[in-house]
């Protein structure tokens, strides 16, 4: 019997770590271009948002992101690629255990470790600020 894995589960302790590193992911995500439109049809635009309230969207702080982007690319590898795949791309769960070589339940607990790293670090880089 397969034991079911809740990649979603975020620790009490994280919860602040998470948010931030979901808004790095939104700022890190590469936007899809429509390139499989036919040339005419590329500047369409439909007017359905007439009809339908916009949805707000996060304040993603630059500044913010960033510096999340280098405290993530300071981490050691296999923690570095689980926490992007995690907050940017998040398709295949076995396809990024596999190539971690890592059981899908190790990969959850990478996911954990990963964001107290993150958390860490960005104590450690404020204190240093501060001193």
């Amino acid at each position: 019997m397969r034991q079911i894995i809740d990649f979603n589960r975020v620790p009490e302790r994280q919860e602040e770590i998470h948010l931030r590193l979901e808004r790095w992911g939104m700022w890190v995500k590469p936007s899809r271009q429509g390139w499989m439109v036919q040339p005419m049809f590329r500047g369409y635009r439909s007017h359905a948002w007439q009809w339908e309230r916009p949805e707000p969207k996060p304040e993603i702080s630059s500044l913010e992101a960033l510096e999340t982007e280098k405290i993530v690319s300071s981490m050691p590898e296999k923690y570095r690629n689980v926490i992007r795949w995690y907050y940017v791309f998040k398709d295949n769960p076995a396809k990024m255990a596999r190539s971690l070589a890592v059981q899908m339940d190790t990969m959850a607990q990478m996911i954990i470790d990963g964001r107290d790293m993150a958390k860490n670090r960005l104590a450690k880089k404020t204190t240093e600020t501060i001193a």
